[in-house]
């Protein structure tokens, strides 16, 4: 498939002056322990022409190693490469010669043989409920660029690790070989306020059952269930988590013109948290709210004085009648009003008024 659409991208520029590709392709493709071969081999190339390469003696490529030339370059159809496969036996020899005394000689020879054997991977064990794809023949060596494909032998498994190896160019797999473990559902010792009917079972297999119990101020999936019945489903989860958790509060709310004293950020079931509102203010409601099933409870707002000025009371030309000056009145209170000396009520409002959420209507004297 690749080849063909490589040739069809070569016929759809095939109206790329010449000269183009033959400057793209004028360097061939190093490819390390390979020569070109020689039913291949041009002093010129021009597009569409082919190069295979044969491995050096010794050597041996497992795939084809063959380029096209396209108006960009050469392009690989088949990208294999030459890896060594049996070195030969080396022998070296060092002689030292050097005078120590007078007439004295002495002729020292090292020899050192190495030996290169063929580079290989190491056959991947195929037990556990593994399946391997892509092993060679009657259980032959396999060489670098080896591609192994890994499965599991049943549904009920799922596969840990890399479903894809290939062999390193020094006899190493790219990943560690992979495992198939059971799906299973699993269950640790039961935390803080929670009871399961199976006490001494941790693993259950897809469909079992585990009755959950939660204690006092514990609940599971909400703020109402204290038991239930969870099943291990067929990917080795739990429907519903088997823990039960204490339901606690965040941080209290704000409250409009309140203040309380806060001490930390959770809060656990029936603690309360006491509010109070600043001076001249009215608080309706308690002064607590309290944790309840990881919500706080309880109404409570500050409610406003009325602020009146010097200046609103001159305007109107009124007085306080009992005070000299009351700059700040209560939500709910009266006051009465009198008209400076020499002055009277134009009679559109009453002189005994009441706040109301920091709002009081002033009467007017003229």
């Amino acid at each position: 498939m690749k080849l063909q659409l490589i040739l069809l991208l070569l016929q759809l520029l095939e109206n790329v002056p010449l000269s183009l590709s033959i400057k793209a392709c004028s360097e061939l493709p190093d490819i390390p322990h390979a020569s070109v071969s020689e039913d291949t081999r041009k002093d010129v190339y021009q597009q569409g022409d082919m190069l295979r390469f044969t491995c050096d003696p010794g050597f041996r490529s497992d795939l084809p190693i063959t380029y096209v030339c396209g108006s960009e370059g050469w392009v690989s159809i088949r990208k294999g490469s030459c890896y060594c496969e049996l070195n030969a036996l080396f022998v070296i020899v060092f002689l030292c010669t050097y005078t120590f005394l007078p007439l004295l000689y002495c002729i020292h020879s090292v020899r050192l043989l190495f030996l290169a054997t063929t580079i290989r991977c190491e056959q991947p064990p195929s037990h556990g409920g593994l399946r391997i794809k892509g092993l060679p023949r009657n259980n032959g060596p396999i060489p670098p660029d080896h591609v192994l494909t890994f499965s599991c032998d049943s549904p009920d498994k799922v596969l840990i690790g890399s479903s894809v190896l290939i062999c390193g160019r020094e006899g190493q797999w790219n990943n560690p070989i992979p495992t198939c473990t059971e799906l299973t559902c699993k269950v640790d010792q039961p935390p803080v306020g929670t009871t399961y009917d199976q006490s001494r079972k941790n693993v259950f297999l897809p469909g079992d059952r585990l009755t959950v119990t939660c204690d006092r101020d514990h609940w599971i999936l909400d703020a109402i269930t204290t038991r239930m019945v969870v099943t291990c489903n067929d990917d080795g989860r739990w429907d519903v988590r088997p823990v039960c958790q204490e339901l606690v509060c965040p941080a209290p709310p704000t409250i409009e013109d309140a203040d309380f004293i806060k001490s930390k950020t959770e809060y656990r079931n029936g603690e309360s948290v006491q509010y109070f509102c600043p001076r001249f203010y009215v608080m309706e409601g308690g002064p607590y709210q309290t944790c309840k099933n990881g919500k706080w409870t309880g109404h409570l707002r500050c409610i406003k004085p009325c602020s009146v000025s010097r200046e609103d009371l001159s305007q109107n030309n009124i007085l306080f009648a009992r005070d000299s000056y009351k700059p700040f009145i209560e939500h709910g209170s009266y006051v009465t009003f009198t008209c400076k000396g020499g002055k009277l009520p134009d009679g559109l409002l009453e002189m005994h008024q009441q706040c109301v959420e920091g709002l009081i209507d002033l009467p007017s004297c003229v």
